[in-house]
Order: C-alpha cells, then sequence, then structure tokens
C-alpha cells in the first residue's frame, strides 16, 4: 500500500507521519530523505532482505520534489513487484497533480493545508503590534489547537532567527525566495538579542508543556508572551 502525506501544514502531516510509524511498529521501518535518495538506493531497499523476515515499511522524504518523471515511474514499478512494502511518500509542500497520476489508483492521498487565519497571525508578529496580533491569535484558535499554534509559533521564530544571523538550517533551505523576503522583512522589526530572548521565552514553554508544569493555560501563556513581544 502506498500512502502520500503532502501540504504545507508540515506539522499536522508531520504528525500523521508519527502515526503511521507507530501503527507499523513491527515493520522493519527505512526512510531516504530528498536529493540524496537516488534510485539505486530505493532498489536496494526493497530488494535487500530484512534479518528477521519482517515486512518493510519504506518512507521517502521530499523525493518526489527532486525526482524527475521517468524515475517516478521506475520507482511506481518497484511497488509492483513487491506488494507486501508498505511506503509512504512525504512532501513539504503540495505535490502537483501530473504528479499524482503517476501513483497507483489504490493509493490513499492526504492533502494537509494551512488555515489563512495562522498564516496573517505569524506574519504580524512584530513589537507594537498587539492589538492586531491578539486578535489574530484568537480567531485562529476557533481552527486549531493550542498546542499547534505554538509550534507554529515556535518555527516562525526559529526561521526569523536563522534570516536574520543568515543562518542555514534544513527549513530555510526549503523556502521560496518570496518567503525568505517576508521573512528578512518581518525580521528587521527585531534586534537579534531579542529574537534570541524572544525563542528562550518559548523553549522554556515548550519545556513546561511536555512536562506539565505550567502555571498557566497554554493559551493564556501564549497571551503574555505576545504581549512582551
Amino acid at each position: 500500500m502506498i500512502t502520500v502525506l503532502h501540504g504545507d501544514d508540515i506539522v499536522s502531516s508531520r504528525k500523521q507521519l508519527t502515526e503511521l510509524k507507530a501503527k507499523f511498529a513491527a515493520y522493519e521501518q527505512v526512510a531516504l530523505i530528498g536529493e540524496a535518495a537516488e534510485l539505486s538506493d530505493v532498489i536496494q531497499l526493497f530488494e535487500a532482505n530484512s534479518l528477521f523476515d519482517q515486512k518493510k515499511l519504506i518512507i521517502l522524504e521530499r523525493f518526489i520534489e527532486t525526482k524527475d518523471k521517468k524515475k517516478l515511474a521506475l520507482t511506481f514499478n518497484l511497488f509492483k513487484k513487491n506488494p507486501d512494502c508498505e511506503v509512504i511518500f512525504w512532501e513539504a509542500k503540495e505535490i502537483k497533480k501530473e504528479l499524482l497520476a503517476f501513483f497507483p489508483k489504490q493509493t490513499t492521498v492526504l492533502l494537509f493545508k494551512e488555515s489563512q487565519f495562522i498564516f496573517r497571525f505569524l506574519e504580524s508578529l512584530r513589537p507594537a503590534n498587539a492589538k492586531q496580533m491578539l486578535s489574530l491569535f484568537h480567531e485562529t484558535l476557533k481552527n486549531e489547537t493550542d498546542e499547534r499554534v505554538f509550534y507554529m509559533l515556535v518555527r516562525q521564530f526559529r526561521l526569523l532567527l536563522a534570516i536574520s544571523s543568515s543562518g542555514k538550517i534544513s527549513e530555510t533551505n526549503r523556502l521560496a525566495p518570496w518567503q525568505k523576503t517576508r521573512l528578512a522583512i518581518q525580521a528587521k522589526y527585531f534586534s537579534s538579542e531579542r529574537l534570541i530572548k524572544l525563542y528562550r521565552r518559548l523553549f522554556i514553554l515548550e519545556k513546561q508543556l511536555k512536562t506539565g508544569t505550567g502555571a498557566l493555560p497554554l493559551s493564556h501563556a501564549l497571551d503574555l508572551f505576545l504581549l512582551d513581544i
């Protein structure tokens, strides 16, 4: 069986990937990532025998966006010869319809799209903008969980910190030029010291969230965080 997880809501799609890994915990799990995954590597994964004669779960991350149609067609031929394998494609953006057409008809395709409210909220993050930030934050919470908004907030500040310091992380490498431009404009509202301080506060909040030691509900803690930006 083949499952495709794609779309710009990477928090939700990564969560789904984690759940699928747990579902197939008894399988031998192997993964290939992005441009480093050559067709010969995929062939080897399918043809290599498991040490314990387990069924295989093969995960191909950012594979489709880095391969041409010919290589994709050859990859799908491997699926037909190995029907007992579970295969998951994970892509950080929406796959074009013409590429989805290459997949077998029985493929499960799950699209994860970001809410426009959360994008507007993340783009509103800057000093002296508390009223708009809080308004968009609470509007976003009508359609998203506190935890999801929090992790998107953490990701936004991580990107802003990387862009402002010209740092290279995997997430910035995957951004489109227009996304980098918007982040660069937003980052100019903050000093490097301020971004570091705010990111550290989010790190503390994340630790409290994971350990259940926070004194306030997450949404209230984020209200205070936004007011201090």
